[in-house]
């Protein structure tokens, strides 16, 4: 009688009467079995063309062994095929080029085994199914596992496309394109950069949203640089700080700092709404918060270290530095005001230095004197001196004690001149010292003692004078 064989591992059943029952016994069953427990099978890929398992009875083969091992480079994703019997499979994708093997019946469907995996299949007589489900496998597409009480699940609010990994709503990756060099962090972040928008950080949504192609922009914080779409190496830390930017080199930081400009270039705003208003102008500076600059829009050059400082300010080329200094300005140009509260005459005062305000009694300084520049090569129409001692005889030295309107001086004695004498006596002698009183604020008069050394020493010449001819008689 012929020998028969099982369906699943083709082990070989002796036929009665044989006398080979021996031989029978150890090729057709005992060496196979091994083999169907331990052994492995090894398929090398050169291509990704189907590749299907030797099957034999009784004798050695590819797919009664236990163990299958892919290697080789397929080049694409390939295919196992693999007899239509019950029969479990360890299977190991050691193939390099990253691509999945499936094994699978001829007929039915299999399993892909992802390069690098090992999993355990089992052939069900149809189609090869898992035989042992993978931890792995819950959730839909692109849904991360996660350790989950011991049990790993998916959840739609952890996901990951290939290039950007979201969770609860917050996108982690490079934005649009996938740009190397550029970092996003939150909904909306990096959204429409193309591949020449490297060097570029958000950190928040919708931050750096319309950046197309702008290089080196940093924006952290919810709605930071939104509209910015060529603009370069421009810097917003806090939510709608330089929102609006498109142009370069601006610095924001703080809630809504700059968050008015447009093509402005080369402005640092530090403390929320600091230079909130400032649309189209350039290197202007201000750091302090709250109204600080608040009301330039357009005027270039200015630079405010103070909360309220320069407050008022749509002039330019302005320095205040202190709280409220130089708040007062409106359209002036080049003033400097140091100090707190410290202001030029007017609001539409030029050119003026100023130190401090009325509560100030003393400037102290190692130096006594101010030198300024005074080179003949820079002067012209150099005329004789003529207020000397005629003008000084006139002038009113007086004591007196302040008691100045705005209630910051009060009973303190001093000594000097007072300006609307200076005025009369000019008047009275018809003889004019520029600058002798500053009336820019005919509220406020001023005056500068300075200007009257010449005329003193003119008078002493005068005196000098009289006194040679009176000893000459």
């Amino acid at each position: 009688m012929p020998a028969s064989y099982t369906t699943s591992l083709k082990l070989t059943l002796p036929a009665d009467g044989d006398t080979n029952w021996g031989t029978v016994v150890n090729n057709g069953i005992t060496d196979l079995v091994d083999a169907s427990v331990a052994g492995t099978t090894t398929v090398a890929f050169t291509t990704s063309a189907d590749y299907t398992l030797t099957s034999s009875n009784g004798a050695t083969d590819e797919a009664r062994k236990m163990f299958l091992n892919f290697t080789g480079t397929p080049g694409a994703a390939a295919n196992v095929i693999c007899p239509a019997v019950s029969k479990l499979y360890f299977v190991s994708n050691n193939t390099t080029g990253g691509f999945s093997i499936t094994l699978k019946t001829a007929a039915g469907t299999g399993i892909a085994v992802t390069s690098g995996l090992s999993v355990a299949l089992y052939c069900n007589g149809t189609n090869v199914i898992y035989a042992v489900t993978p931890a792995i496998v819950a959730g839909s597409t692109t849904q991360v596992q996660y350790n989950n009480s011991g049990v790993f699940g998916a959840s739609a609010n952890l996901t990951f496309d290939g290039t950007n990994l979201t969770s609860n709503g917050v996108k982690v990756g490079r934005g649009l394109n996938n740009v190397a060099t550029t970092t996003a962090v939150g909904s909306g972040a990096l959204a429409s950069t193309t591949g020449s928008a490297g060097g570029s950080t958000a950190v928040g949504a919708n931050a750096l949203t319309l950046l197309t192609s702008g290089i080196n922009n940093t924006a952290v914080g919810a709605n930071t640089l939104t509209t910015t779409t060529v603009g370069y190496n421009n810097t917003a830390v806090g939510a709608f700080a330089a929102w609006r930017a498109t142009g370069t080199d601006n610095t924001a930081v703080g809630t809504s700092a700059l968050q008015s400009i447009t093509t402005g270039t080369g402005n640092t705003a530090i403390g929320g709404a600091a230079l909130s208003n400032l649309t189209t102008a350039l290197n202007n500076t201000a750091v302090g918060g709250v109204a600080t600059l608040a009301s330039n829009i357009v005027s270039p050059g200015n630079t405010a270290v103070g909360v309220y400082a320069l407050s008022s300010c749509t002039g330019q080329q302005n320095t205040a530095i202190g709280y409220f200094a130089g708040n007062t300005i409106t359209t002036g140009d080049y003033n400097v005001c140091i100090g707190n509260s410290a202001q030029p005459s007017s609001g539409t005062a030029t050119r003026e230095f100023v130190l401090g305000d009325s509560t100030i009694t003393v400037l102290r300084c190692q130096q006594t004197t101010i030198t300024s520049l005074s080179d003949a090569r820079d002067k012209t129409n150099i005329q004789p001196l003529i207020p000397g001692l005629n003008f000084i005889n006139r002038l009113n030295p007086v004591s007196f004690d302040w008691n100045m309107r705005d209630g910051k001086q009060v009973g303190v004695a001093d000594t000097g001149f007072i300006a609307q004498d200076l005025q009369s006596c000019q008047s009275l002698t018809q003889e004019f010292i520029p600058g002798l009183v500053f009336a820019a604020n005919p509220e406020k008069l001023e005056a500068a003692y300075g200007k009257l050394i010449p005329v003193l020493v003119k008078a002493i010449q005068e005196l000098t004078a009289r006194v040679a001819e009176l000893e000459g008689r």
